[in-house]
């Protein structure tokens, strides 16, 4: 029985699935199912770039399948948004490979890394699912590894030993003379004359120089150094007296150089009291190199020529394959452009003529008000006229008669019956307003009802009556 998943995973791809995936539900159960079967895949959510460099966040399983080889394939296992109208993608990690494996690339294997199993060729919505693709996939790394150990070829010739088959070892480099013994030389003496019983010389401190004055750099013997000393052994030779020099300073030099260490008794120290003799000489400076020199007239070799030749032609060829794909693309997206302009200007035209319609009917209903308004002012001056003449005040009801006086009576009903469904529109509009209450509102309308039921009986008896 397979143990399930921690609640916490489960509610984390729970979470993460339902913004991304159209069918979360079924994408969620069977990320479940799988990673519940497969102990060695885990979940992660990273960016996937499609063929068209369209980055989208997606599910991913990673981890590792073993096959019966006895190597564990790195796999990811990216599920798509549309999943399950879309099938999962299978690639092998090639990140977390060994140094010592590499990719076997065979039909159902890419370059890339991308695998495509016999389910993914074959792919059914309805029946197939990731579980199916992930047990497909170890049946075919298990048959046809996708890995496989790195194989080094030898061009050794058979029947060569071991010592024969690896290059010699070059010697070691010498090491070059120390600086103090050259100096020493150079010199004519040595610092470290043995002593009677074999025991190296102590030198004697090192004089004080004045560092605010010119110096004598000749280092004169002491005493002790000229004459031989109490055992019967000669000192190193004295060096050449410098020209004189002037003033008090070369007097204190000599003074100093003239003093001796204090006395010790050959008894209690083996070792005899020597004067330190100091070296004028430098020895030889090794002449700087500058870099940048020697790698201005070191020769460019020809691979190095043919080298950059062939990164200048790599960068030309990149530079027009990337040219000629922003061509075709400019090119496929010129029609959707122009279509898309097209529309616009149909759209355009199509509001323009509709302003243009609301501006002609405006004029034209201007131009009525204003006809309208002059013929009114005209009856109204020929009103006034009349009225000048007679001198009374008319009625405008009386002003205006019909034939007989069934249609005086038929006009009155008509304008009651009109005014009387105006006032029960209005005292709905109040009610639908809360301005008055139901009880009220049905009280009048009903009064009213009445009204207009006895009007329009009335216009039906005189149109009746007209119409014999």
């Amino acid at each position: 029985m397979s143990t399930p998943l921690p609640e916490s995973v489960v509610q984390w791809l729970f979470k993460v699935i339902q913004p991304i995936y159209k069918q979360p539900k079924l994408v969620f159960h069977d990320a479940v199912q799988t990673l519940t079967e497969f102990k060695n895949l885990r979940p992660r959510t990273r960016v996937f770039t499609d063929e068209d460099g369209s980055p989208r966040l997606l599910l991913c399983l990673y981890g590792g399948i073993p096959i019966e080889q006895g190597l564990d394939v790195p796999v990811l296992i990216w599920i798509p948004e549309s999943y399950p109208i879309a099938k999962p993608l299978l690639f092998i990690d090639l990140e977390l490979l060994d140094k010592d494996l590499q990719l076997a690339t065979n039909e159902s294997v890419e370059p890339d890394g991308r695998v495509h199993t016999r389910l993914l060729r074959q792919w059914n919505p309805q029946s197939a699912n990731l579980f199916n693709v992930i047990q497909d996939l170890a049946d075919m790394c298990n048959a046809i590894a996708p890995i496989q150990p790195v194989t080094f070829s030898s061009t050794v010739a058979p029947g060569t030993t071991d010592a024969e088959k690896s290059p010699p070892v070059p010697p070691k480099p010498a090491l070059p003379p120390k600086t103090t013994d050259n100096a020493i030389k150079f010199a004519g003496q040595t610092s470290s004359i043995p002593g009677p019983n074999g025991i190296p010389k102590i030198p004697e401190r090192m004089p004080l120089q004045n560092p605010t004055q010119e110096t004598d750099t000749t280092i004169r013997p002491s005493k002790a150094s000229i004459n031989p000393t109490g055992n019967g052994t000669m000192g190193p030779p004295p060096l050449p007296e410098k020209p004189q020099q002037s003033n008090a300073l070369h007097d204190q030099l000599r003074q100093l150089n003239l003093q001796e260490p204090p006395h010790h008794d050959d008894h209690a120290n083996p070792v005899q009291n020597t004067q330190r003799t100091f070296v004028n000489a430098v020895p030889n400076e090794v002449p700087m190199v500058d870099l940048l020199d020697s790698m201005d007239e070191k020769p460019v070799s020809d691979a190095y020529t043919q080298s950059l030749e062939k990164l200048k032609m790599t960068i030309h060829e990149l530079s027009t394959l990337d040219q000629n794909y922003k061509k075709e693309q400019i090119e496929s997206r010129i029609p959707q452009l122009q279509t898309a302009i097209k529309q616009f200007d149909d759209l355009y035209n199509h509001e323009s003529e509709k302003l243009n319609w609301i501006k002609s009917s405006i004029i034209e209903s201007r131009e009525s008000l204003q006809k309208g308004i002059e013929d009114v002012d005209k009856e109204t001056l020929l009103v006034e006229k009349f009225i000048a003449e007679n001198g009374t005040t008319l009625d405008s009801n009386t002003v205006y008669t019909t034939e007989v006086p069934a249609l005086d009576q038929l006009y009155t009903l008509v304008a009651r019956d009109r005014a009387l469904t105006d006032t029960i529109q209005v005292l709905a509009r109040l009610l639908n307003c809360g301005a008055l209450e139901f009880d009220a509102f049905i009280k009048k309308v009903r009064e009213l009802a009445r009204d207009q039921f006895m009007a329009r009986l009335h216009i039906r008896k005189i149109i009746a009556l007209l119409q014999e």
